[in-house]
């Protein structure tokens, strides 16, 4: 059976990647902003993809991994990206 894969965006702690990952899916990747975040997640993931610590704003997205499936938890800060402003709870144009 092919496993399913997951990739984390903004992950946190990495409490999603390890749920997703005790369900038997494949982590393809984890990134999120913060160093200490990233040490966590890199503590117990059993995978050989490191987490990445980079700004979702500052990547470009062709380079992240296929997935089938995509999480990511809500901008915690203002951000303007391509002429749109976006905030905590909404993106507004």
């Amino acid at each position: 059976m092919i496993k399913k894969t997951v990739l984390d965006l903004n992950a946190g702690l990495g409490g999603r990647t390890y749920a997703f990952q005790k369900m038997g899916f494949e982590i393809v990747g984890v990134l999120d902003n913060d160093d200490e975040n990233c040490k966590i997640i890199d503590s117990w993931l059993s995978s050989s993809r490191n987490p990445r610590c980079v700004d979702l704003l500052e990547i470009d997205p062709n380079m992240l991994p296929d997935a089938d499936i995509i999480t990511a938890k809500y901008i915690q800060r203002n951000a303007v990206v391509n002429g749109l402003k976006m905030s905590r709870n909404s993106l507004m144009a």
